[in-house]
C-alpha cells in the first residue's frame, strides 16, 4: 500500500484496491457485538455522513486512508456521534477521542516527516494552529518533573481541548494519526488493522507485539483493548459490517 507520503497521485481504482487489502473481512471469529447489531451500525454510518460527511471525506482525501477505516474507528470511539464528548479520565475528546497530547504529537511527527499536505496545513491554520512551530523534539514534564514519553514542539502543547471539540479539526488530526498507524503496521503489503486498532486504543507509546490476532487477544491484559480489537475486526465488527 502506498504511504501518505507517496508522490504519485492515487486513482479511485487504486483506492478501492487499497481498501480491499486493508479490510480483511474478519480477523477472528470471536465477537463483541451481537448478530442483531450490524444494521444499527450501518444506520449510524449514514448519520455520521449526513452530519459530518464533508469533514470525513476531506480527511480521507488529504490523509489517503480508506473511508471505511475512518468511519469504523469513529463509530467504535464515539458511537453516539457526540462531538462535544470528553472522557473525564483520559481527556480524550470528540468524535475520534483524541487527547491534546496525542494531537500535538501527531502533527509534530507528520511535520517532521514532511508529510503534512497543503490541505491539512490549511485546516490547522484556520483553527489557529501554526505547524511552523513544530521544529524539534522537546520532551514535556509531568506533574512530578519527570519527562513524559510523548513529544511536542519546542513551543509545548500546541493543540487544545477546545480546538479538538470541532469536528473538522478532530477528524482531520484523527485521520493523520490513523494514516501513521497504517504506515507502521503495513506488513507484506497488507495492513494489520487489528494492530492499528489496538495501538489506537492503547496509546501512541504502546508497543504492539509481533503476534497474530488470536495471540494479541490472548496476550493483551486490558479487557478494554481486547474488546476494542473485536469491535473493529472481529465477527460482526465494524470493518466487516461496513464493508
Amino acid at each position: 500500500m502506498p504511504s501518505k507520503g507517496t508522490k504519485n497521485p492515487i486513482s479511485q481504482n487504486d483506492k478501492t484496491s487499497m481498501s480491499e487489502l486493508i479490510i480483511k473481512r474478519r480477523y477472528t471469529d470471536l465477537a463483541f457485538y451481537e448478530a442483531t447489531e450490524p444494521p444499527k451500525f450501518r444506520a449510524k454510518r449514514a448519520e455520521l455522513m449526513r452530519r459530518f460527511g464533508r469533514f470525513v471525506e476531506q480527511a480521507v482525501e488529504s490523509s489517503n486512508i480508506p473511508l471505511i477505516v475512518l468511519q469504523a474507528i469513529i463509530l467504535v470511539e464515539n458511537g453516539q456521534l457526540d462531538p462535544n464528548y470528553i472522557n473525564k479520565n483520559t481527556l480524550a475528546t470528540g468524535l475520534l477521542q483524541i487527547t491534546p497530547n496525542t494531537a500535538t504529537d501527531t502533527v509534530f511527527r507528520e511535520k517532521r516527516a514532511n508529510k503534512l499536505t497543503k490541505e491539512e496545513n490549511a485546516i490547522l491554520t484556520r483553527f489557529g494552529i501554526d505547524a511552523s512551530k513544530y521544529r524539534s523534539i522537546a520532551p514535556k514534564l509531568d506533574a512530578n518533573g519527570k519527562q513524559q514519553k510523548w513529544y511536542s514542539s519546542n513551543e509545548g502543547l500546541l493543540i487544545t481541548q477546545n480546538q479538538l471539540i470541532s469536528p473538522e479539526i478532530n477528524i482531520s488530526i484523527g485521520a493523520i494519526y490513523i494514516s501513521q498507524l497504517i504506515d507502521e503496521f503495513t506488513e507484506d503489503n497488507l495492513v494489520r488493522m487489528d494492530k492499528v486498532i489496538l495501538k489506537y486504543n492503547r496509546g501512541i507509546n504502546y508497543r504492539v507485539p509481533s503476534l497474530n490476532t488470536s495471540e494479541l487477544i490472548d496476550n493483551t491484559t486490558s479487557i478494554e483493548a481486547k474488546n476494542y480489537i473485536l469491535k473493529g475486526t472481529g465477527k460482526y465488527g465494524m470493518l466487516e459490517t461496513l464493508a
